[in-house]
């Protein structure tokens, strides 16, 4: 199976250990994590992607734009939110993706998409 790329940002006082041990547990997904606003706005251009993960904690200007460039840049990757803290929901919310993308990776045609309704 082709391995889920995925494009993480996280505010800077946030922690990520919950996110990347969960991570690492989960074949066939990459994460790649950043907490400058401005260098993810740069690289989401330039990126190839196919899961935005965006950290509650963020401002919500922050969040907006994020979404709003996800719209524009990559229609058909998915977004999703966290709370850092909840390690159950990530884990639940993971797994679910983790499901339709390996669906959307069968013969059949499934799109790959996420509630993009934070």
């Amino acid at each position: 199976m082709k391995t889920l790329q995925a494009y993480a940002v996280i505010n800077e006082t946030s922690d990520t250990n919950a996110l990347q041990k969960i991570a690492a547990g989960i074949q066939h997904l990459n994460i790649t994590y950043e907490n400058n606003i401005e260098d993810a706005v740069n690289a989401m251009s330039g990126q190839n992607f196919q899961l935005l993960i965006i950290d509650k904690a963020l401002p919500d200007a922050e969040i907006k734009k994020l979404n709003r460039l996800m719209e524009l840049l990559h229609p058909d990757a998915a977004t999703t939110a966290f709370n850092l803290q909840d390690e159950d929901y990530m884990r639940f919310k993971l797994s679910g993706l983790m499901l339709k993308w390996e669906e959307a990776q069968s013969e059949g045609k499934v799109n790959f998409i996420d509630n993009p309704g934070l």
